[in-house]
């Protein structure tokens, strides 16, 4: 899946809250403009006034049009507005301006605080709760191998089939037939900005957007910043254009993994020689409970069961998979007699899909279909 700036990952987190609870889409969702401006804010935790908010949009429109946004953000209880006048000082609401209370729990001390930047369900708020508590009331635990090998690719899934239809839908950048990295390359610029600055901002680095857009284009290092912090964004701006201009050979695999992890540790680790390597050593995650594996032979053994399981996952759509399940229903009732493309493709029930041409779309082009049809015979007559 593919997004373009963090408001697009902020606003597909939003719909995914609404439809996951099976909610009527007709709920009143931000404009991109004022989740900029939620964004912005979260970036200022002490707050902005209008004119410092307007000042520092990407298309910075009235100043009216401004006031006007923080307002509708103000009632809909995203933002809280302090001071009066031209003071007024607008910040993100804290977990102690409201006080949010499932209707449904009747259990002592169910009402809980909680951020209200992105909506959450009644499962999201209790997982909220849980991850807020102080570390001495947490319980320790550890990697749970169990999570990874009771998974069986193209068998079990961790989403249901609603939730990755939907996921697949608003994914689809439209841009599957044509040759990898299309999509990415179109909008490399912003890519290279909001992606090595949110994923950095990840990692505790303090660099603003401004800065990081700064640093990229113009090679401009903030003032008063860590030269680590720097390293770290352009870390993430190499490792973006090796997804790119390697898109055709990148895939989950050993290489590509550690190649990355080679481009975003470069400068960055207490020992050159871990970088681009698997961890060999004990780590521990700051202000986390949980335990990370430690014996390197589980490590390893685990990363190739990872990327292994990750590679035979079936990528294509679920129309193509319907397909290719009618396809092996024919070869059953059939066997070999009628696999032939595209003369399969003209029986019911798979003719019903389309022509040739449309259900060809379903996989990305013929070359993909004839490529996942010869796969399929490969694995039957392997059987």
């Amino acid at each position: 899946m593919q997004f373009t700036t963090i408001n697009d990952i902020m606003r597909v987190a939003i719909r995914r809250q609404y439809q996951q609870r099976d909610l009527d889409m007709t709920v009143t969702l931000l404009s991109p403009q004022q989740e900029e401006i939620l964004a912005l804010l979260a970036r200022h935790p002490d707050g902005r006034n209008s004119e410092g908010i307007r000042n520092e949009l990407s298309n910075p429109p009235h100043l009216r049009t401004v006031q006007r946004w923080l307002a509708e953000l103000a009632a809909k209880r995203h933002i809280a507005a302090i001071g009066k006048g031209k003071a007024t000082i607008y910040r993100l609401l804290t977990p102690t301006d409201i006080r949010m209370v499932s209707p449904e729990s009747e259990a002592p001390g169910a009402a809980e605080n909680y951020e209200t930047y992105i909506p959450l369900s009644e499962e999201g708020r209790e997982i909220f709760s849980q991850v807020r508590r102080p570390r001495g009331a947490r319980t320790p635990v550890g990697y749970e191998r169990s999570f990874l090998d009771a998974y069986i690719t193209n068998t079990t899934w961790y989403l249901g089939e609603m939730t990755r239809k939907h996921l697949h839908r608003i994914g689809d950048t439209g841009e599957f037939k044509r040759p990898a990295g299309t999509y990415g390359r179109a909008i490399l610029n912003r890519l290279l900005i909001d992606l090595s600055w949110a994923s950095s901002r990840l990692e505790g680095n303090t660099y603003s957007r401004i800065d990081t857009q700064n640093l990229i284009e113009f090679g401009r290092y903030a003032e008063g910043k860590d030269a680590q912090e720097a390293q770290m964004i352009l870390n993430h701006k190499t490792a973006i254009e090796l997804l790119l201009d390697e898109a055709e050979s990148v895939g989950f695999d050993t290489h590509t993994f550690l190649s990355l992890h080679g481009l975003l540790s470069e400068n960055l680790m207490p020992d050159p020689d871990a970088s681009g390597r698997l961890r060999s050593r004990p780590v521990q995650i700051g202000g986390s409970v949980f335990v990370p594996l430690a014996a390197p032979q589980l490590i390893e053994e685990c990363f190739h069961n990872i990327l292994r399981k990750a590679s035979e996952i079936d990528h294509f759509s679920p129309e193509a998979q319907a397909i290719l399940k009618e396809l092996l229903e024919k070869y059953a009732q059939h066997g070999t007699a009628q696999f032939v493309v595209p003369d399969i493709l003209k029986v019911p029930p798979i003719s019903e899909r389309g022509n040739v041409i449309e259900i060809a779309g379903y996989f990305g082009g013929a070359e993909n279909l004839r490529e996942a049809v010869n796969q399929l015979q490969t694995l039957l007559y392997s059987q």
